[in-house]
């Protein structure tokens, strides 16, 4: 049904569905920030076909020849954000906002136990951004559901408090899942990093899966 709602969307641009909107204008409640790469949103793969066409399209565009592993994860709907150490200290947090500009929401993301304020980690790069998911666990909405639409709205709302004691009362959670090229550190593949990012004391998707092809997913 997404998929077709979303179809629909694309062909039809004068018609949005409730929820459909991934980023948004920047509040003036906080500061606007200029994301150091822009941040773009994540496509959903909703069967076998979509990612039998993402990876055709990749491996044409890629000059690909040969086959290669993939890293594969379930896509949780919460709220994206970035985080920035500097030094191993995390010194801003933004939201997506419109993909170019977030919002400073440093405050709010502090309240959230899964994210690291300092990195214990002697390999970090002096300037280290990480970004990934805000969101709230099934058990967890189930306390709160009579004053949201659902999770992914109560993420956005709760991140968007200029209060953050507000926000603290929120169960929120954080898992890290990208980068960019201002950490100045490579790693072999995505599996490669996400290691990483545990090492650094980040959660990411458990059920995070390298595969060798697309038949692995069924």
């Amino acid at each position: 049904m997404k998929k077709e709602l979303l179809e629909f969307e694309e062909k039809n641009n004068k018609y949005k569905f409730v929820g459909s909107k991934v980023g948004y204008t920047p509040s003036k409640k906080f500061s606007k920030v200029k994301h150091l790469e822009k941040m773009l949103s994540l496509d959903n793969a909703f069967d076998l076909n979509d990612v039998k066409i993402f990876k055709n399209k990749n491996y044409l565009n890629f000059d690909i020849q040969k086959e290669i592993t993939l890293n594969a994860e379930p896509k949780i709907d919460g709220i994206s954000a970035s985080l920035i150490y500097k030094n191993k200290s995390l010194i801003q947090g933004l939201s997506r906002g419109d993909g170019d500009f977030g919002e400073d929401i440093t405050e709010n993301l502090l309240t959230i136990k899964e994210i690291p304020k300092i990195i214990d980690n002697q390999d970090l790069p002096v300037y280290f951004e990480v970004r990934g998911e805000v969101y709230i666990g099934k058990k967890d909405f189930q306390k709160i559901k009579d004053n949201f639409a659902n999770p992914r709205n109560a993420a956005a709302g709760s991140l968007r408090q200029k209060d953050s004691n507000n926000t603290a009362k929120i169960p929120l959670k954080f898992f890290a899942y990208g980068t960019t090229q201002v950490n100045q550190k490579n790693f072999t593949n995505q599996s490669e990093f996400l290691n990483y990012l545990n090492q650094c004391g980040f959660k990411t998707n458990e059920l995070s899966k390298t595969i060798n092809n697309i038949e692995e997913l069924e």
